[in-house]
């Protein structure tokens, strides 16, 4: 080294150790500040004195201050300065006032909370590198690893990018690796993605004050929380009951009784992790969500418990090839078992609300899972001796399917006397808004409230679908008016519903049906903007001035804005369930002239998509605003595509849905038929949704393939009449491929396009064509679980053996990804072909019925040594490979 390097490095080793002096000021400010703050500042008392010990740590060790730690240390130094502002700006006034509204920062704004998110990860990144350095060197110094806040999306975000960058941190890879690790890593966190559910519970909260103690009293409720063994509880209620405000509330007072341990310094013994998921069945496209809960399930276990990120790593990497990913709820459930094990003597809550809202497949593999998680006579319990106590918590309406199956756990049946007191307090709460807001007189407030508490019969939904019709301004309110509405209440659900419509002027019926139609036969919950601009595109309409307000006033008790999106939704299953049920049997003057039949409404959604996406000017500018993935890195291609979007509101549910409505269909007529062919006959318009494809439903995906024909694109939007109609037009297209060498069969494949992959094989494609990298048609069929296209694949042919560039089998993938039907079906096939070429070896040899006995056992190791499960080598599942 020479003696500017000398002195350089000198220099450098000066500057870190002032830095860190520097971060134990900061943080003595910080700590000084919090320290009579309400209990959920003074959580983090712990959370700074660590990042001060840490601190001073470095200052002391010359071997510590390295390059790494002192980036690290500068991020911390801002974020810690940033924060002690925040408080002192956000919290002026008097110490109530203050502390007052830094809570209300805390929730609303999300800042304060957010930097102390990444004061905790600056932890977790310093901690990291000492033990990589000297792991001696934490002696005395409590490290461990508390997430704040798991609901906040964008905290959540920069958790997993801060995960990342420790990670390669600590291995010490080169910059070319370190990138490479960077989206592998990323993708699979992208992949566990799931947005709304963090911050549901607090949004129901808000809405509600009572804290359900009866529920917390009740011997069920206790027995289940304060059992040392691991144990399900089936609350049940009917529809409006307020099931899924009590789960909030158990979510909430699980989080007090963890911080309450934390305070007790019995928070070394006791480690608990909290799970929730909230069905909601909210737009037509609810099927799967069994595969939904589990990545949830996953991705907040990843939160609070972050050392785990490389259990789903290791499971993540091996599938991950390929575009198209995604979790199999088998391979989830095996990475959940894996976390589970790892948590030892933990506490392991798991709320489920709403578990009869989920399609029947789904509601049959949640049950099998929570039913062999806390069983112990299940032959498939996972946990032994020193196993997490699991805490399963259950709601439901009444459903015969969730009775059946977990009919020998504890039950708890709400009842109208339990919820008593809740809704006393909930309709004076309710009632003194609706006073404050229309300055209405003591004694009328009153006479409203003593009108729901008569009639309310436990019904929470009953009582918010009566006071947001006495909310609206639809009328002059007087006193009269007033008595007119309580005379004229409907008592039930269903009457309150229709109610509602009818109290919709004739000459509106039009537009209230138009938003309804949306809702109802949507995919998805639509944001106000994607909503207006798609009622914007139908016939006969072109603008519809002060959409917000009308949407309010039509359909102000029928919906409900759900964050973080904003997607406009119906108000309850019930809801959903009448219209459903009354736009079935309704005449066109009932509906104003629109056609809410399943057929008609699905052909004109699909007919506003695919006409917004025959805009040739969209997709030119997609390809000139976005440079293609191999000439920009990846999160600038992202963050373009993400601004691209934000121009284009209608864009994405026109991507992700033209197709989906046009399969509700099945034929659609010629004029739309005609649109459809117009649309994928031009390259730029195939290119362009595919890219779009990629980018919405597989977690930012830039590699989206290029050079596609008409019949690739209607095989992998699983569209059969267009595929029959493309065929028939060229026969030759069976044949096409694309960029990367991919047939219309092996796009079917990999979308479990059963009746496309039939007409493609019966039109005479190769069932055995491989891509650039090796997947054949049947090596994506297994990968993603489709049984139905493996075992037609397999009657046409399909080669079993076929090796991928990583030497994997289609058998190999089925396995990896935990598709048992696939791969037995793959393992029977595989032993009829071993026979046959047994047999047939033997024929050879033995042409007698009499000797054929005589050589079978010779023959029969020759032909296993050939096979990929003779002993030798195992490939990266475990499967030994020749």
């Amino acid at each position: 080294m020479s003696g500017l390097e000398a002195l350089g490095a000198a220099a450098s080793v000066v500057q870190v150790a002032q830095l860190s002096l520097a971060l134990v000021t900061s943080l003595t400010s910080l700590y000084l500040s919090i320290r009579d703050a309400p209990w959920i500042m003074q959580a983090r008392l712990v959370q700074v004195q660590t990042l001060i010990d840490i601190s001073r740590r470095i200052a002391e060790q010359p071997q510590l201050q390295t390059p790494e730690v002192e980036a690290i240390l500068m991020t911390c130094l801002r974020d810690s300065k940033a924060l002690l502002q925040d408080l002192v700006v956000e919290a002026g006034g008097s110490k109530l006032k203050k502390w007052t509204h830094a809570m209300g920062s805390l929730i609303e704004e999300k800042r304060i909370i957010s930097r102390l998110e990444r004061l905790e990860l600056a932890k977790a990144s310093l901690t990291l590198c000492i033990v990589q350095i000297d792991s001696s060197l934490l002696d005395g110094i409590d490290t461990r690893l508390e997430v704040i806040h798991e609901n906040l999306e964008e905290v959540s975000q920069t958790f997993k990018k801060e995960l990342t960058l420790i990670r390669r941190v600590i291995e010490g890879i080169t910059t070319r690796d370190f990138d490479v690790s960077q989206v592998r890593t990323d993708a699979c966190l992208k992949s566990l993605a799931v947005k709304g559910q963090g911050p549901f519970p607090h949004q129901t909260l808000r809405k509600s004050k009572p804290r359900r103690g009866w529920l917390f009293a009740n011997p069920n409720y206790i027995s289940w929380n304060e059992s040392e063994e691991s144990s399900l509880l089936l609350i049940t209620a009917n529809p409006g009951f307020g099931k899924t405000t009590l789960a909030a509330h158990v979510c909430q007072q699980i989080r007090i009784e963890e911080m309450g341990l934390r305070d007790s310094g019995s928070h070394d013994e006791v480690k608990s992790v909290l799970i929730y998921y909230f069905f909601r069945r909210s737009n037509q496209d609810n099927e799967g969500a069994a595969s939904t809960a589990f990545r949830t399930i996953l991705d907040q276990f990843l939160q609070q418990v972050p050392d785990q990120l490389d259990t789903i790593l290791e499971h993540h990497h091996p599938l991950s090839t390929g575009s198209s990913f995604e979790w199999s709820c088998e391979k989830l459930q095996d990475v959940i078992d894996c976390m589970l094990k790892k948590l030892l003597g933990s506490k392991v809550y798991i709320i489920l609300d709403a578990l009869d809202e989920c399609d029947e497949d789904s509601k049959h593999k949640i049950q099998d899972w929570v039913h062999g998680l806390v069983d112990d006579r299940e032959p498939f319990s996972v946990y032994s001796d020193a196993q997490p106590t699991l805490k399963v918590l259950v709601m439901s309406s009444p459903d015969e399917n969730v009775f059946d199956r977990l009919s020998n756990f504890p039950t708890l049946e709400i009842t109208e006397t339990d919820t008593a007191e809740d809704m006393y307090a909930f309709i004076q709460n309710r009632t003194k808004d609706l006073s404050a807001r229309r300055n209405l007189k003591p004694e009328v407030t009153r006479s409203i409230a003593r009108f729901l508490e008569e009639n309310a019969r436990g019904m929470f939904l009953w009582v918010v679908l009566i006071l947001d019709e006495l909310y609206r301004r639809d009328e002059r309110l007087s006193d009269e008016a007033i008595a007119s509405k309580l005379s004229r209440i409907p008592l039930t659900l269903v009457n309150t519903y229709e109610a509602i419509l009818q109290s919709v002027a004739p000459a509106r019926r039009n537009d209230m049906w138009r938003i309804i139609r949306w809702l109802l036969y949507g995919k998805r919950g639509l944001t106000i903007a994607e909503l207006e601009q798609g009622i914007c595109l139908e016939p006969e309409i072109t603008r519809w001035y002060d959409f917000a307000g009308d949407l309010k006033l039509l359909c102000g008790s029928l919906v409900r804005l759900e964050r973080p999106r904003g997607n406009i939704n119906l108000i309850h299953q019930t809801a959903r369930d009448f219209l459903q049920s009354f736009a079935e049997n309704a005449t066109l003057l009932e509906t104003g002239g629109i056609e809410m039949d399943f057929a008609a409404a699905n052909r004109c959604l699909a007919e506003v998509c695919v006409q917004y996406l025959l805009q040739n000017r969209i997709f030119d500018e997609l390809f000139e605003a976005v440079n293609p993935p191999d000439t920009d890195t990846v999160s600038a291609y992202q963050n373009k595509m993400e601004v691209f979007l934000s121009r284009h509101p209608f864009l994405c549910y026109a991507t992700e849905s033209w197709a989906f409505h046009l399969r509700a269909i099945e034929i659609p007529p010629s004029p739309l038929a005609d649109m459809v062919r117009q649309l994928i006959s031009c390259q730029i318009r195939r290119d362009g949704i595919m890219r779009l494809t990629y980018f919405i439903l597989y977690q930012g995906n830039p590699h989206s393939p290029r050079g596609s024909s008409p019949v690739h694109l209607a095989s992998y939007f699983n569209l059969p009449w267009l595929v029959k109609l493309c065929i028939s037009e060229d026969p030759n297209s069976v044949h096409s491929v694309c960029f990367s060498r991919d047939t219309p069969l092996i796009w079917a494949a990999e979308m479990g396009s059963v009746a496309c992959a039939e007409m493609l094989l019966d039109a005479g494609t190769d069932p055995n064509k491989v891509e650039w990298d090796g997947w054949s048609a049947l090596h994506w069929a297994a990968r993603n679980g489709h049984l139905a296209v493996t075992k037609l694949l397999l009657e046409h042919r399909a080669n079993l053996e076929q090796h991928d560039s990583k030497g994997l089998t289609p058998q190999d993938w089925a396995a990896g990804s935990g598709y048992c039907d696939v791969f037995e079906a793959l393992e029977q096939r595989a032993d009829y072909v071993r026979k046959s070429k047994l047999d047939s070896i033997m024929r050879e040899k033995c042409p007698m019925s009499d000797t054929v006995v005589s050589g079978s056992v010779g023959d029969w190791k020759q032909i296993s040594n050939d096979h990929r499960f003779s002993f030798g080598s195992r490939n990266e599942f475990g499967f030994d490979v020749h």
